[in-house]
């Protein structure tokens, strides 16, 4: 797909947020970039050496699995469908239900793996979250944006094909076979239909 834009660094910007052949790209990158994120958030860091990674990638996996409802069901059902109220609404209780989610399983599973002696640093995973709720909004832009290039797109498609079939059309108008029959018609409608005849003259 090629994009009339004259800064290459835009089209190149354009393709990789359209493209399919990018869209594995897309996520790997959103992805890495996500477990940086969850990764800083040093909540991970209050518990042993042996559990604490597996409670990372537990807490990395629902909030992944947020952002992706997000994505794939939220914003097309009703985000799209400019339901707002209904998506904002669903947004944040699907929020509350991961972070209570995830405290429940520290509370009733982790617990036991939590190096007492060590300090609890702020923020930890409330911090992990807050930064998450940007990511979600940023996911949200993004589809609304590749949603309005590709509706323009069509818009702009249908209004090329509506222009080339009125072209064409004129294009048979002038045709001189095209006259010489519709002159016929108009000449067997005089001698049956003189009124009739009038109205093909005057279309």
């Amino acid at each position: 797909m090629k994009y009339s834009s004259q800064n290459f660094k835009e089209t190149l910007v354009m393709d990789f947020l359209l493209e399919n052949r990018f869209r594995f790209l897309r996520h790997l990158l959103f992805l890495i970039f996500f477990f940086l994120l969850i990764y800083n958030a040093r909540f991970w860091n209050w518990y042993s050496e042996d559990s604490k990674y597996y409670i990372l990638f537990f807490v990395y996996s629902i909030l992944i699995g947020m952002v992706y409802i997000n994505i794939y069901v939220l914003v097309p059902l009703f985000f799209f469908k400019t339901r707002y109220v209904t998506y904002f609404i669903l947004l944040v209780a699907l929020g509350v239900l991961a972070l209570n989610g995830i405290g429940y399983c520290f509370d009733r599973f982790f617990s036991e793996y939590r190096v007492i002696n060590l300090p609890r640093e702020k923020g930890g995973i409330y911090e992990g979250v807050l930064m998450c709720i940007p990511i979600i909004l940023t996911t949200t832009t993004v589809k609304l944006l590749q949603k309005w290039i590709k509706d323009s797109q069509r818009i702009t498609e249908l209004n090329d094909l509506t222009l080339r079939m009125e072209l064409n059309e004129l294009r048979n108008q002038i045709n001189p076979h095209f006259l010489f029959n519709m002159l016929n018609n108009v000449k067997a409608l005089i001698r049956t239909d003189p009124g009739k005849a009038t109205a093909v003259i005057m279309k």
